[in-house]
């Protein structure tokens, strides 16, 4: 598999729609702006499916993607990430990465192909997800402005390199990715290297006590939903931030805007207009 080549029918999320949606936030009853994030994760999903209508948005189903370096010998039907999904409406999938280290690129290529699957499966929502703590690598001010071969190589990880490919494969199907941990951010901030839209797709579902990961996030723009103070990525935040999505979209659909309410005259310390005023 060619990436570059890969990498073409990865298109930009539609600024426009994101800024319809971005339109009825404001406009609903209710304070200018008072959602806070949830506005921006929604407004995120309705430019990623090219709708902003809120018929036509429906909750997509989503699922944690835990990659690995070897078969584990049965799903971890007790572990916390089990339970906080089930509760998120998620699933969990495990995934093992089969390749060597030496063979970072074939690794991507396995995340591409497993996200494929998972996608055609009918998910709308993808979590790629690893145990264990990481660090970012010494030198990383050097380091991050090298080219994509050069960091994954230097950070050595099969999984990360896998995680690089869920997160390009999802953003070629137009399909948000939520970011969990230092491990997916890292595989991000690589996948932006290969292809800047991919991270037009992502959303940081938290900030873990790993270090580097809170700066390194900031600096890919990113705002992470959640400070919950875990100490990885192994997928606990993404399924919190699951049911934020959820809320964030529940209200987007359910509420109502001024208009449709047919309330013309606005209460004043609601209106829209006065609210944009106040923050100029």
């Amino acid at each position: 598999m060619e990436l570059n080549e890969y990498c073409k029918d990865i298109k930009h999320i539609n600024k426009d729609i994101e800024m319809q949606a971005q339109k009825r936030f404001d406009n609903l009853i209710k304070p200018l702006g008072s959602l806070g994030k949830l506005e921006k994760i929604v407004c995120l999903y309705a430019g990623a499916k090219g709708t902003a209508e809120p018929a036509n948005l429906d909750f997509p189903k989503r699922v944690i993607m835990l990659w690995q370096d070897e078969i584990m010998s049965e799903k971890p039907t007790n572990s916390p990430i089990n339970i906080l999904a089930k509760a998120a409406h998620g699933n969990v999938i495990m995934e093992t990465v089969t390749s060597n280290r030496e063979e970072l690129v074939t690794a991507i290529e396995q995340g591409i192909n497993a996200t494929e699957h998972v996608i055609l499966s009918g998910y709308g929502l993808i979590a790629p997800v690893t145990f264990g703590r990481y660090t970012v690598p010494s030198g990383w001010e050097r380091l991050k402005e090298c080219g994509w071969e050069e960091i994954l190589y230097t950070l050595g990880s099969n999984i990360c390199a896998a995680m690089v490919g869920s997160i390009l494969c999802a953003a070629k199907h137009r399909t948000p990715i939520m970011l969990d941990g230092l491990a997916s951010v890292l595989a991000a901030y690589i996948a932006g290297k290969i292809c800047p839209e991919a991270l037009e797709y992502c959303i940081c579902s938290q900030i873990t006590t790993e270090r580097g990961q809170k700066n390194l996030a900031f600096s890919m723009g990113f705002t992470p939903v959640l400070r919950l103070h875990l100490a990885q990525g192994n997928g606990y935040g993404a399924a919190l931030a699951f049911t934020l999505f959820d809320a964030g979209l529940k209200a987007y659909k359910e509420m109502k805007t001024f208009a449709e309410t047919g309330v013309h005259d606005e209460v004043s310390e609601f209106a829209h207009s006065q609210q944009a005023r106040s923050k100029s």
